[in-house]
């Protein structure tokens, strides 16, 4: 019942320079919750559900939800030798003390038909933050997410997505996405 004694990181991979994880590994159709990455040091206070250190994995059918890091990255951090690629995920309820309520990426990460909602960050970047134009998001929904700079996104490239907000990109929408209760976890749409 004391979720401040869980797992630091609940997913754990670490490749090296010379020997990179590829996105020949696959995560496929689990939901990934109540990592609590709360010590200073060593990488435990960032990506509490998934550090990828030299990884470069394909996730895909995956929920983040419920997770906190201390710094960086509520549910997924991402060095700079990371590149990893996320389709059909959901990221939900997750938090950070500083930048990326959901996800902090130091180099590429791609997201395709990704739900972003009720993330938040205590600095930057409610949803995502990333490194100027290495983070890409497509056909995706990005709501109701908070930090006090930057609620939704911080340094991400979007295109075809519903944006709280709005943001410069291609086919971007600033309209409710209508979810049945988004605030329990039920994603599908309202048809009315």
């Amino acid at each position: 019942g004391n979720h401040t004694d869980n797992s630091y990181n609940v997913v754990w991979m670490e490749g090296t320079f010379d020997l990179p994880i590829t996105n020949n590994t696959l995560i496929d159709g689990v939901t990934i919750t109540g990592g609590y990455a709360d010590l200073n040091s060593s990488n435990r206070e960032r990506g509490a559900a998934l550090q990828l250190i030299n990884a470069s994995p394909i996730i895909v059918n995956v929920v983040f939800r419920d997770n906190y890091a201390l710094n960086f990255g509520g549910a997924v951090h991402g060095n700079t030798g990371s590149t990893a690629h996320f389709y059909n995920t959901v990221f939900h309820n997750n938090s950070v003390g500083r930048f990326g309520g959901a996800v902090l990426a130091n180099n590429v990460m791609r997201f395709y038909n990704t739900v972003f909602f009720g993330n938040r960050a205590g600095e930057r970047g409610g949803a995502v933050n990333g490194p100027s134009n290495y983070v890409l998001l497509d056909n995706s929904i990005v709501w109701g997410n908070n930090a006090p700079a930057f609620p939704q996104l911080f340094n991400v490239i979007a295109s075809y997505s519903i944006i709280e907000g709005g943001i410069l990109g291609v086919g971007i929408l600033n309209e409710d996405p209508g979810f049945l209760n988004g605030e329990k976890g039920d994603f599908r749409l309202n048809m009315q």
